[in-house]
């Protein structure tokens, strides 16, 4: 707990003043008011033992008071204001394709690396990335049709929990890679988030998407080249990643790592990169893939300006009650059961 006039505190001085005055009998101590049949000058009675109560409830109070008068408060939470940031939207495949193992023992497959790579873009760890606490990230998935799985936003724990629910697609209705189709919706979620935050204190500094597959467009209405021109035209950068890593069993049983890039249209990936400024990645292994994501995080870095606050709950009210029904208290003892007279 914090005190936002602390100065106040300096009123306290006059309790040892007053303490000090009445033990040197400044005050007049009286005699108690009591009927006669209850005076027993061999026994000390309840009330000449609390006849000293009104004076300490009194010197409560005054504490309590002047607590008040100090303006306690308690900081609950810390609220980040950012000003200004970068717009991202992952679009990440979630074929069938993406259940293939990266792992020799098939403990992890590719879906699995890219989701820890991705929520360590976004939060950051101690060791590879400080996180992107200040950009607004969204998530889309796709197979053979695209799905906004969390839209722009800077609640990132939010974003996570939406990523680690990611699963494989099962049904092979949903199963494909509509390239095309995916890019286009990011690019218009962006869109549609840079018109509404116009409105707002947040300035959208640069746009962003970071589109992982590891196979061809064939599946969408809309060509990969064609979403690319659309991103251009709306200034939208797209940082490609073809994620061909993993292992298979051959014919005779035996696992086999598969060719880097094996089955992903690195020509068409490359070529979407280029026509919107932003860049193609190559990832074989889970530690190329975290290499990548730093890679990108470094580009797309801008001095961000921000301020934080934090939310705060005042306690005057609790401390001058108290006092005052302390203060009160001893008063009413004074005039009635704890009553002195000359």
């Amino acid at each position: 707990m914090n005190f936002q006039s602390p100065q106040a505190f300096l009123l306290l001085l006059v309790i040892p003043v007053i303490f000090l005055y009445r033990r040197a009998g400044g005050q007049s101590r009286g005699t108690e008011f009591a009927s006669l049949p209850s005076i027993n000058r061999d026994h000390v009675s309840l009330r000449e033992k609390l006849s000293s109560l009104p004076y300490y409830l009194s010197l409560l109070a005054l504490v309590l008071i002047v607590t008040a008068l100090a303006r306690p408060v308690k900081g609950y939470e810390t609220i980040r204001e950012v000003t200004r940031g970068v717009a991202i939207n992952m679009v990440l495949d979630r074929s069938s394709s993406m259940g293939t193992p990266v792992k020799a023992d098939g403990s992890r497959n590719r879906l699995d690396a890219v989701k820890d790579a991705f929520i360590t873009f976004v939060a950051g760890n101690d060791a590879e990335l400080e996180g992107r606490p200040d950009d607004l990230i969204g998530l889309i998935t796709f197979g053979r049709f695209g799905e906004t799985l969390a839209p722009l936003t800077l609640s990132h724990n939010t974003l996570v929990d939406f990523t680690q629910t990611i699963q494989l697609i099962e049904s092979r209705e949903e199963d494909g890679t509509s390239i095309g189709d995916a890019v286009s919706l990011a690019v218009a979620r962006l869109v549609e988030t840079e018109k509404q935050n116009r409105r707002s204190e947040y300035e959208i500094e640069s746009k962003a998407i970071i589109l992982l597959t590891d196979g061809q467009n064939n599946g969408g209405k809309i060509s990969p080249l064609d979403a690319a021109y659309l991103a251009q035209q709306w200034g939208i950068k797209i940082y490609t990643i073809g994620f061909g890593a993993g292992y298979y069993r051959n014919a005779f049983g035996l696992v086999r790592k598969i060719p880097e890039g094996y089955g992903v249209d690195q020509e068409t990936l490359s070529k979407m990169a280029d026509i919107t400024g932003g860049q193609y990645f190559s990832a074989d292994t889970e530690e190329s893939l975290k290499e990548i994501y730093r890679e990108i995080d470094k580009m797309e870095k801008i001095s961000h300006e921000s301020f934080s606050f934090k939310n705060y709950k005042e306690f005057f009210m609790p401390f001058a009650f108290a006092g005052w029904i302390l203060l009160f208290l001893s008063y009413i003892l004074s005039a009635t059961w704890l009553r002195r007279i000359p």
